[in-house]
């Protein structure tokens, strides 16, 4: 081998390290600095943090699923298709 591809590969590798490292830096998330809240601070005390499960029946989804207003789907439909035709 002479001196050229020597230091070539040298350099190939240098540049593959650093990239590595990049790539490896960017996928670990930094940490939070997380602080517990104190109601003396002024903070929500605890019991007002906690989030109280809803009901998870499959009766009270299918009743959240008809809840959801999804507005005039075919009015919709209808509109999109006029626009393709339109292409």
């Amino acid at each position: 081998m002479n001196k050229k591809t020597l230091i070539l590969i040298v350099i190939v590798i240098i540049f593959l390290a650093f990239w590595g490292i990049s790539q490896w830096q960017a996928k670990v998330p930094a940490p939070l600095a997380e602080q517990p809240a104190s109601p003396s601070l002024g903070g929500p005390a605890l019991s007002e943090t906690v989030v109280q499960p809803t009901e998870d029946t499959t009766a009270a989804i299918q009743k959240d699923l008809e809840s959801v207003d999804l507005g005039d789907l075919n009015k919709e439909f209808k509109d999109a298709d006029t626009d393709i035709a339109g292409l």
